[in-house]
């Protein structure tokens, strides 16, 4: 039914009698009117809903776009960092490689020791004491502390204290006390220091 036939068919219902207990009675073009026009409106109201949805859906779809291009560019950005980030593996690796080469995985205490008297002995120094403290464990290492006491010239003790962190073996100085020896002249150097050993990863 086209929309002039529609309302031809609504004017000719004045005076008309649309008692909805008598429905049936009405006349058939007041019936297919009322039909077309409830048709009219279920389609309306579904297409509506229709389009309802699919703005809700696109508005999803839009904010899913906008999240997969963050993390393309997080990517990208992360990519592009992948040669620095390489280098800087290789350059921790290659300290840490230094490191464990210096935290013997052994007992070289006596070692130590003997280095320690022979670059007291190289610098002219008398080494009048070296007492070590118990071990003491860490996670994948173990620390050896240890005091050392030695006699002599200014300048000799310098030179002492640079080939202490110049030995094959890694040593920390931690504590110094320099003060005139009483006994003769010169100066009397103590330090309290620490050695290391390398434990592995599974100790």
């Amino acid at each position: 039914m086209d929309v002039m036939k529609l309302f031809d068919a609504l004017r000719g219902l004045h005076g008309a009698d649309f008692d909805l207990g008598r429905m049936g009675a009405w006349p058939v073009k007041v019936k297919a009117a009322l039909m077309a026009l409830l048709f009219a409106a279920a389609l309306g109201g579904g297409h509506a809903l229709s389009l309802s949805g699919m703005a809700l859906e696109l508005e999803r779809l839009k904010a899913a776009e906008r999240a997969l291009r963050q993390e393309q560019a997080q990517q990208l950005g992360q990519a592009a960092q992948m040669g620095a980030l390489r280098a800087q593996h290789q350059a921790v690796a290659a300290v840490l490689a230094d490191w464990r080469q210096r935290l013997p995985a052994g007992d070289g205490v006596p070692d130590l020791l003997e280095d320690i008297g022979q670059a007291a002995k190289r610098n002219g120094l008398r080494l009048e004491g070296l007492e070590l403290a118990s071990e003491q464990r860490k996670e994948f290492y173990a620390e050896l502390p240890f005091a050392l006491r030695v006699v002599g010239g200014y300048h000799q003790i310098g030179v002492f204290v640079s080939a202490l962190a110049d030995l094959p073996r890694l040593v920390t100085l931690h504590d110094f006390a320099l003060r005139p020896n009483r006994s003769n002249a010169g100066l009397q150097l103590q330090i309290s220091a620490k050695t290391y050993t390398y434990l592995g990863e599974n100790q």
